[in-house]
This record gives C-alpha cells, structure tokens and sequence, in this order.
C-alpha cells in the first residue's frame, strides 16, 4: 500500500494503534480487507471453515460478523483453539489428532455434506486441495488467500468442479483502497475488528531473533519490533 493510502487514515486511528502499520497495510490489505470480500460473500450465510494464523483470524471475524452460523478452524497446533475461539470459531480440528479420518471426511461429517465457504489462508497447494473438497457439492466456494510459491501446481478434481465447485483466489482480499480502508479503520476504532489482540508480543530491534523463534514455533500471532527502545 502507498504511504497516500495510509495517510488517509483518521488520524485518531494512528494515534491508537502507532507501531501495528503492519497490520494496517500489508496484513491489513491480505487480513482485514477479507471482510470487504466477506460482507459480499458471507451475507448469504453458511459455515466457513478457515486455515492459517493471524490472516485467518481476520477470515474468522469477518465470517462472524456477516453471520456465519458455524466457523470451523483448522490448525496443526492445539495451542490455536483458544486463539481461534476467542476470534469467533465454533469448532476447531487438528488435522494431526484425527486418527486415521481425513480433515474433508470430518468437516463434510461434522456440517452434513460440506461447508458453503472455505478460506485457505497458508499458501500450501495440498491444503488448497482440502479446503476445496471440504465444500458442499454443486454450489461450495474456496477463497485461496495464502501466498504460495509461483511454481506450485493445485490438484482438483474436474468431476466437481463440473458439478458446481468453484475456487477463486482473492489478494489483499479484494478491497479498494481509497473506499475500503477509511471503512475498515472505522470498523477498528468502533472496536467491531480486534486488532490489538493479534499483536501478541512487543520486542526490542537486539531481540529480532527471540521474534523470529516465537514465530517458528507457533506461540506469537503477531510481533512489533521497537527500532528507537524497548516498549
């Protein structure tokens, strides 16, 4: 995003969250501007079954806040449960404690034949693929928000796309900029977007390493590292 968009934020608005410009614009164009895709899609209800981290946070809370009446989170890590529940998530699986069902047969079992939307918010081709068949047949739609690599090939079965699947991929979910972001920083400062609560850890630029460890290891949703102090 341009420094002329982010100037365009209420100034209020910079004032309340100085230091989170990361959230505001790279993650806020990938993670909150999905609520603008969310508001045209969602409004027709239906479950939603979402992957990933703080992106998918944003997938959770735009879903709840256009109605979804069942949010299904799914993460390798089961210290997301909570995170995810305290977003908005319904139920949560854990691809790795399923014995030997897969993620599709137990969200198709547990919604009764599919979820209406699916956002995949990692970038990994294989969750694509699942994310994909864990929709309804004839009328279910995948929303591909993660970030892969340019050589990564999807897999998808022809005979339910001509069924009625779809796919659509959605970058920086779909807004425009010069309408969507005052809407959404609104949305922040009427504190209907929970943006403080993804900042999980504040560091010092010398701790830079300890912020890159927290992310590898699945216990920080979002990091501000402090270049002038220690906050």
């Amino acid at each position: 995003m341009s420094p002329f968009h982010l100037r365009r934020l209420p100034p209020q608005l910079r004032r309340r969250h100085r230091g989170r410009s990361s959230v505001e614009d790279g993650q806020g164009g990938a993670g909150l501007g999905c609520c603008c895709l969310w508001a045209w899609i969602c409004r027709f209800g239906g479950a939603v079954t979402c992957d990933g981290h703080t992106l998918g946070c944003h997938v959770v809370q735009g879903a709840k806040m256009c109605g979804a009446s069942k949010v299904i989170g799914v993460d390798l890590n089961p210290d997301k449960e909570e995170v995810g529940r305290s977003f908005g998530v319904t139920d949560f699986v854990n691809p790795s404690q399923l014995d030997n069902r897969s993620v599709i047969e137990v969200i198709v079992e547990m919604t009764g034949g599919g979820v209406d939307y699916s956002f995949e918010c990692i970038g990994a081709p294989s969750v694509m693929t699942d994310a994909f068949r864990c929709t309804k047949m004839g009328k279910g739609k995948t929303v591909v928000l993660g970030l892969g690599r340019d050589s990564d090939q999807v897999c998808l079965p022809s005979l339910e796309l001509l069924f009625g699947r779809c796919v659509m991929g959605s970058l920086f979910g779909g807004i425009k900029p010069k309408t969507d972001i005052p809407i959404l920083a609104k949305k922040c400062m009427d504190k209907e977007l929970q943006l403080d609560a993804l900042v999980t850890h504040e560091l010092g630029l010398q701790e830079i390493n300890t912020a890159f460890d927290l992310l590898l290891q699945g216990k920080c949703l979002r990091c501000i590292i402090w270049m002038d102090k220690d906050k």
